[in-house]
């Protein structure tokens, strides 16, 4: 989001000058300092805000994807995903029969439970 808001930067550093030009004629120089500032901060400025926004949304509807012979990332029957279910107000466990790998050892399932998850939210 932040790489945007910096690339955005070379649009809003021309309608911030457009804007200064027609509506105050200043000198050249005083333009472009002035609007070095102001063609970045807004723009980072709303990424941030909406950094902060779409994240408080994905910190209340987690997904965790675990395997059930998992001996390394499991949080079956210990405290490792304690954490993980402070964080997250809604946090689902779906686990799948499989080992570390879950991605390449059952990717039709776990495809399928992250849509049926998805469906759920009304996210898909």
């Amino acid at each position: 989001m932040r790489s945007y808001a910096l690339t955005l930067l070379a649009v809003t550093l021309r309608l911030w000058k457009l804007g200064l030009v027609l509506m105050f004629h200043p000198n050249p120089m005083d333009v472009y300092r002035v609007v070095a500032g102001l063609g970045f901060v807004p723009n980072l400025l709303l990424a941030e805000w909406l950094i902060r926004r779409v994240s408080q949304q994905f910190l209340t509807d987690c997904l965790f994807g675990n395997g059930d012979f998992d001996q390394i990332c499991t949080i079956a029957g210990n405290q490792q995903g304690d954490p993980m279910r402070a964080a997250c107000a809604d946090l689902t466990v779906t686990s799948l029969p499989s080992g570390h790998w879950l991605p390449l050892e059952r990717k039709a399932e776990l495809i399928q439970a992250i849509c049926t998850w998805l469906g759920t939210k009304n996210l898909l």
